[in-house]
């Protein structure tokens, strides 16, 4: 597809967006954009990569870990989100981007199943603690039987009542 500001900067971005490979002009102008940029920041980039260099083995792990406890619910939410994103792109399903946040502030703490208040604090992990009554975002029409991923198509439940509700 032919964009307005193709061989430029931006419509090698339109490309991208559009899911779709790119045109001759906007490769060019990308690859102009960054050596360019790689010219006019090399003292950065030079030492960015011998920071990423001088890093002792294992030391990126170590830092990539205490990112990972620090953060836990926000690297817990964005795996969940990729996974959904995921499943619903194999199956060719619709696909638009909520937060669990957007979710509660729409349907409440209430459980669209039993009609119960939702512990917030309850962990959502199956097998530990009180997750029975933790959040799970159920999907009105599962993914797998056509269902959209998108925010009219969930609502806020129990751990216990989505997992009981299954597939139905």
């Amino acid at each position: 597809m032919e964009f307005n500001n193709c061989g430029t900067n931006a419509g090698y971005r339109k490309h991208i967006l559009a899911k779709e490979k790119s045109c001759e002009p906007c490769r060019l102008a990308m690859n102009e954009y960054n050596r360019l940029y790689r010219i006019k920041n090399l003292e950065k980039i030079k030492a960015i990569d011998k920071k990423r260099r001088d890093l002792k083995p294992g030391l990126r792990l170590e830092l990539n870990r205490k990112y990972r406890e620090k953060y836990r619910e926000r690297v817990r939410e964005q795996t969940r989100k990729d996974n959904r994103k995921r499943r619903v792109s194999i199956l060719n399903n619709i696909h638009s981007p909520y937060t669990e946040l957007q979710v509660i502030e729409l349907y409440g703490e209430i459980c669209h199943i039993c009609n119960e208040k939702i512990d917030m604090t309850a962990s959502r992990w199956v097998g530990r603690g009180n997750w029975q009554y933790g959040l799970h975002i159920d999907h009105l029409i599962s993914i797998s039987k056509g269902g959209s991923d998108t925010l009219d198509n969930v609502r806020p439940a129990h751990g216990l009542c989505n997992l009981q509700k299954s597939n139905n």
